[in-house]
């Protein structure tokens, strides 16, 4: 893939991230504030509210939602203006989302192992590597292009700022000749 279609990948990455990290974190700020409300007591129990999760987790993936939303300003930031710092905190914390990811797949494994029939461990098994698959997937052009820009800043800003297409690159080194 080239660099041009990583940018227009990376920036529609940060795009979703933040518009869905906005949006998660704009329904769970509700839900924590209309907590106490007396018209949840009457309808339904609270932890059915919050998703079974409780007060304290709700809380918790606010913060992540808005930490994400953050994050993929600094990374839409970064890549319009060319600067691979604005985009290294995205990168590195999805490194680190990656990380999480594969203790939570070996822990639900060992877990199977105890626990589960051995369809349903294989079954389970398939299902989060592909999960992982997924996630590695859709980080993978904000990944090459933050290395991209941060290994060669002279090469990629030649090749932004030029105003020769690289494929017409030879004709313009003909001395003489105009196009």
């Amino acid at each position: 893939m080239c660099i041009l279609g990583m940018r227009t990948m990376s920036l529609m990455l940060g795009w979703v991230h933040l518009i869905a990290a906005t949006a998660s974190s704009i329904f769970l700020l509700v839900l924590i504030c209309t907590y106490h409300s007396e018209s949840y007591d009457d309808r339904m129990d609270k932890e059915d509210l919050f998703l079974g999760l409780g007060l304290p987790k709700v809380m918790l993936l606010f913060l992540f939602c808005v930490t994400d939303s953050v994050f993929a300003l600094l990374l839409i930031k970064g890549i319009k203006e060319e600067r691979h710092r604005l985009m290294a905190p995205f990168v590195y914390a999805h490194y680190v989302a990656l990380g999480f990811l594969v203790i939570i797949i070996i822990i639900y494994f060992v877990a199977d192992l105890i626990e589960a029939t051995f369809m349903e461990l294989v079954v389970d098994f398939i299902a989060n590597c592909a999960r992982f698959a997924l996630t590695l997937l859709l980080i993978w052009p904000a990944h090459v292009l933050y290395h991209q820009m941060r290994l060669y800043p002279d090469q990629f800003e030649q090749q932004w700022h030029s105003d020769v297409h690289p494929a017409d690159k030879h004709l313009h080194d003909i001395p003489g000749e105009m196009v």
